[in-house]
């Protein structure tokens, strides 16, 4: 003899829990010694032949039959809310990349800027320089050679 849980009982043919419930208790007189029962932890069993009549009575039971629709539609948006997740992950993931990017972009412009400030200040030292340069020798220009050499070392 097989021995199936109600819970198994009414997963194998579709129906609810508590429809197989009601009808064992419904049936209880005519199924009798056909009920196991082992205590809360274990559960309440049907041997074949319980089995056998709450099929009978199961079939054109219409508020015994579980609405599969309703299942289809539940497995179908966990499907979708765990493609949702997925594509948020995707997306912070994205996003991360970018701001990094971004943050490098940023560094290598505020390098290049001060570098090129850097560069700039170089170019004004040396223009002064060759201005300083330029009088020194327009000076030197109006002096004669020995005023020119008698100065050199000073």
């Amino acid at each position: 003899m097989a021995h199936k849980s109600l819970r198994d009982f009414a997963a194998e043919h579709g129906v609810t829990l508590r429809a197989v419930q009601k009808h064992v208790q419904k049936h209880e007189s005519e199924l009798g010694s056909h009920i196991i029962r082992y205590g809360p932890p274990r559960g309440t069993y049907l041997d074949d032949e319980a089995q056998a009549y709450i099929t009978e009575r199961l079939v054109g039971s219409p508020v015994a039959v579980m609405d599969t629709t309703l299942t289809d539609e539940n497995e179908r948006l966990r499907v979708e809310l765990e493609q949702a997740r997925q594509r948020i992950i995707d997306l912070l993931e994205e996003r991360t990349a970018l701001t990094e990017r971004a943050l490098q972009a940023e560094t290598v412009k505020a390098l290049a800027e001060a570098t090129s400030q850097e560069q700039e200040q170089k170019v004004q030292d040396l223009e002064t320089k060759l201005a300083e340069t330029e009088e020194t020798l327009q000076k030197l220009k109006g002096r004669s050679l020995w005023q020119r050499i008698r100065r050199w070392g000073e």
